[in-house]
């Protein structure tokens, strides 16, 4: 199979403009969260992505003018979506880096999604994908988020709350 980049209908895409996304992850849960358009009313928002047995994240470069040199563009990758790579090389090269250590293992279940926003890509490979969307404001909604965290880990959720009121203060959100 050929490695292929495919959209996933989620009912929302992300803002052209300043999605100002916020990533929230530990060692095995990912959660993105970013402004958005609900394509059913084009009503502004908030997507929420919430990626379970999240394996390895990368989030930043590039952004979406640079995308035409990403690999993945060849593939189908577009800017302002939510994707997924079928046959992803990315799983491909960390199974075999895995079976230098672990002769015998299996090929891993992980999804590559792919979300491309307008300063920067989030990629990651997880088991799973749970979405939402929300009309609240979005620190409001990260906040939330950060919150129903806390019980797992008070002082990392902390850190993570102050730091997310001091970055989206700089958006005026």
């Amino acid at each position: 199979m050929r490695e292929r980049v495919v959209p996933l209908n989620l009912g929302f895409e992300p803002e052209t403009g300043v999605p100002a996304p916020f990533l929230i992850q530990n060692e095995d849960d990912a959660t993105l969260v970013f402004g958005a358009w609900r394509l059913e009313d084009r009503r502004v928002g908030v997507a929420v992505l919430e990626f379970t047995g999240c394996l390895i994240a990368k989030f930043g470069y590039p952004n979406d003018e640079a995308l035409a040199g990403s690999p993945l563009e060849r593939h189908g990758l577009v800017p302002y979506a939510t994707q997924e790579v079928l046959d992803s090389s990315w799983v491909r090269s960390l199974e075999a880096q895995n079976r230098i250590a672990f002769p015998k293992s299996h090929a891993w279940e992980r999804r590559h999604f792919v979300i491309t926003l307008h300063d920067s890509t989030f990629e990651c490979l997880a088991t799973g994908l749970a979405t939402s969307f929300a009309a609240d404001p979005l620190p409001e909604v990260v906040e939330r988020i950060v919150n129903v965290k806390a019980a797992s880990d008070p002082p990392l959720v902390a850190a993570a709350i102050a730091a997310a009121r001091r970055l989206l203060g700089r958006f005026g959100r």
